[in-house]
């Protein structure tokens, strides 16, 4: 813009207005912003965990042998791990921030030809701690083959 003293730029009136328009925009979307952080970490978590059960499977499989996928601590939120005749095959890092609830007691064991050697299905809920909006379930049926949604278990 042009003055009539033959200076150009912005008047501090105009800089205030883009500022307060560029505040009420960033104030609009920081909100979204942790929702979509939350949804990704209970996304992250929940691949990382259907991952190792993929892993404990085919190993079962391919060694002919059970397998086990068990937390490395009594919290699933700690990380897990991957065993196969008492060798441990690969661990799991801890999943920081999230909630990791497993409807058994007990570890998923994977038989021999890759189906799972439990009662019923085993499921996994993940949530987010400061999100408890942000969840996702993790379900093993007992073929073996598991399974995540979005939501809770």
């Amino acid at each position: 813009m042009q003055h009539s003293n033959g200076y150009t730029g912005f008047t501090l009136v105009e800089l205030m207005m883009v500022i307060t328009i560029a505040g009420i925009l960033l104030g609009m979307g920081i909100p979204a912003f942790g929702n979509y952080k939350a949804n990704q970490q209970t996304f992250s978590t929940a691949e990382s965990l259907v991952s190792a059960l993929n892993f404990a499977r085919s190993e079962a499989i391919k060694r002919r042998s059970t397998a086990t996928i068990a937390p490395l601590t009594p919290n699933w939120s700690d990380g897990w791990t991957v065993a196969t005749n008492g060798i441990t095959l690969s661990n799991y890092g801890a999943a920081e921030g999230v909630t990791i609830s497993a409807s058994s007691p007990t570890a998923p064991i994977y038989n021999r030809d890759g189906r799972l050697s439990a009662a019923a299905d085993i499921s996994f809920s993940i949530t987010v701690n400061s999100h408890s909006s942000a969840s996702r379930c993790v379900k093993i049926t007992l073929s073996g083959k598991p399974t995540t949604d979005s939501g809770g278990c």
